[in-house]
């Protein structure tokens, strides 16, 4: 853009479009043309609001292969299984049909659109929160005694077939009737459980506000089907185990990472070092009114019937990740395979499986560019977005430091260790680390439990109520925060105070001292 002042005033004399960026390293134009999609589709937008963030959905997909993305895609979409659980609950689901949903893989890092996350957000009507809680009770029993059953039944006959042994063609019609029996009949009954547990939640939070006691008792009671509590119940049986376990990894939903039966090293710190169960829980009132007993207890019910909804749910995405690796290792493609999307998987020419090999090849290696121009930001504004475009930083805009309390009470005080790589998992990330350092990171790796249960308090730039670490961080009375703001200000080593009211506070020296002596 040519421009002038004169008069007080700007005056735009010619503009023409830039003709050069389509030339240069093919890193470069690979990074331009993102950014370019990227800003193409939120141009309208105010230059300053969040546009794309880390959520919840990133711990799930940190770095998601397209096979995975796809899927996860499959489930949230208009027409997905989270649009099938809101129709059968009477809720609204926010998002029309006939458009893309909510998740944006930018650089290889899994975002949401916060526009339309904000759209997806549930809004009830107090005729709709009563039909809500009228619907929660017998879905608990059904999905026991109907679900988990036919669950059961369909397994017997899946992990019974020798895929290898499928025509081709029968192959690649069995992935798609997996991913159909998950995505459309088994998943959208747990997501009908995850709905109904945020929602109940949500009303026993409200309820225990006020009461210290019974907000404790909230936030700390054991959950049975956890993978922690799975883990624990084992004794250290690595049989049981695996038998419990073995279609589960640390990445559930990455259909690239292998199952802890594939890989059972991966499998064996977890059993060898088990959360420990606290003693002395608080338990409920034996006077508490019967309705607000029956708040805190369906809550409470939810939360665990969520973790055993997704570990059944599980086993079905264990076989479609067999019939992909069978497919793989058919076509020759092997592990390249993870680098198709699953629609792709059904309408590619199999007949040509050299073409696709070089496909799959450039794609993988796209793909580890695109990585390396990743930002770090958790949150992205329009105009982060426009200066990480032109190869400038975006703007640090730190603020106070704070956070959301998902677990733990009181007060810790204690040196800060920063893990930066949330993909990193290998025992010299966390060289230094002291049992009681405060785990400061932008995201949690469930990789790294047991430095989770060993530390004084998790600080996490991304996370949620219900998310997997939170729960058993609430189990374990461990303080954790989530959705922290201006963690940037802490270095590895520093003193930090971390409360329960959602404070982070950098301890000065003297305050340190005073508080060692105290």
């Amino acid at each position: 853009i040519e421009w002038a002042y004169a008069d007080g005033q700007f005056q735009i004399l010619q503009s023409r479009d830039i003709t050069t960026l389509a030339r240069g390293p093919e890193a470069e134009q690979t990074r331009l043309a993102e950014w370019r999609t990227i800003l193409d589709r939120f141009g309208d937008a105010d230059p300053d609001m969040v546009i794309l963030e880390q959520d919840e959905m990133s711990e799930v997909l940190p770095r998601p292969t397209p096979l995975s993305f796809s899927l996860m895609a499959s489930l949230w979409a208009p027409g997905g299984s989270v649009d099938h659980a809101c129709r059968a609950l009477g809720v609204p689901y926010g998002l029309p049909e006939g458009r893309d949903g909510h998740l944006v893989n930018l650089f290889g890092k899994t975002y949401v659109d916060a526009r339309l996350k904000q759209a997806m957000t549930l809004k009830l009507t107090k005729t709709k929160a009563k039909q809500l809680r009228r619907q929660a009770p017998p879905l608990v029993a059904d999905f026991r005694t109907k679900t988990m059953p036919q669950i059961a039944d369909r397994l017997a006959i899946w992990q019974a077939v020798d895929y290898a042994a499928l025509p081709q063609h029968k192959l690649i019609e069995t992935i798609q009737n997996l991913h159909h029996l998950f995505a459309q009949e088994i998943y959208v009954e747990a997501e009908k459980i995850n709905i109904l547990a945020s929602f109940t939640m949500g009303e026993a939070s409200a309820a225990t506000a006020g009461d210290a006691s019974l907000r404790r008792y909230l936030m700390q009671t054991d959950l049975p089907n956890t993978p922690s509590a799975l883990l624990a119940s084992c004794r250290g049986n690595r049989e049981t185990a695996m038998a419990l376990m073995g279609h589960r990894s640390i990445f559930d939903y990455e259909l690239s990472t292998p199952r802890y039966s594939e890989a059972p090293a991966l499998l064996w710190p977890l059993l060898e070092n088990p959360i420990e169960q606290i003693s002395g829980h608080t338990a409920l009132p034996a006077n508490l009114p019967h309705d607000l007993k029956k708040t805190i207890t369906l809550a409470l019910t939810f939360q665990d019937l969520k973790e055993q909804s997704k570990h059944e749910a599980l086993r079905i995405l264990n076989e479609l990740r067999r019939a992909v690796l069978t497919l793989g290792a058919t076509s020759g493609l092997d592990d390249l395979i993870f680098q198709f999307t699953l629609d792709e998987l059904q309408h590619n020419d199999w007949s040509a499986p050299k073409e696709l090999l070089h496909l799959a090849q450039a794609r993988k290696s796209q793909e580890d560019t695109r990585k390396v121009a990743a930002p770090t930001q958790v949150q992205l504004t329009l105009r982060d977005c426009e200066m990480l475009s032109l190869g400038a930083q975006a703007p640090l805009t730190e603020g106070a430091l704070a956070g959301t309390c998902v677990a733990g009470h009181g007060r810790v005080t204690a040196r800060a260790f920063w893990v930066t790589d949330e993909t990193a998992t290998g025992p010299e990330v966390f060289e230094g680390f002291n049992d009681g350092d405060i785990l400061v990171c932008r995201m949690i790796n469930p990789a790294w439990l047991p430095y989770v249960q060993r530390s004084g308090a998790v600080l996490s730039e991304v996370g949620g109520w219900l998310s997997h670490m939170a729960i058993v961080a609430r189990e374990k009375d461990i303080l954790m925060q989530v959705a922290c703001k201006g963690l940037g200000q802490i270095e590895t080593g520093v003193q930090v105070t971390v409360s329960e009211d959602g404070s982070i506070t950098l301890v000065e020296d003297g305050q340190r001292r005073q508080a060692v002596s105290a």
